[in-house]
């Protein structure tokens, strides 16, 4: 189970944990699968876990500094 601490909720965090821009961040979810969860309604939002960006950086790290 994910605790509050792992929980990330802004695509500035996001970046920031990544060591990228908001819009690189956005571009590996649309582009690469970026473990982001969106939602909608009247305010949307991001929801992300260190750990499964952790994850994911280390799979996909050296591919993506392509798409920069």
């Amino acid at each position: 189970m994910m605790t509050d601490q792992e929980r990330v909720r802004t695509w500035g965090e996001i970046a920031l944990i990544l060591g990228v821009s908001v819009s690189t961040a956005q571009r590996y979810h649309a582009l690469a699968g970026l473990p982001v969860r969106k939602g909608g309604g009247r305010t949307s939002f991001v929801v992300a876990y260190r750990s499964e960006l952790a994850a994911w950086l280390r799979e996909y790290d050296k591919p993506l500094r392509r798409l920069g």
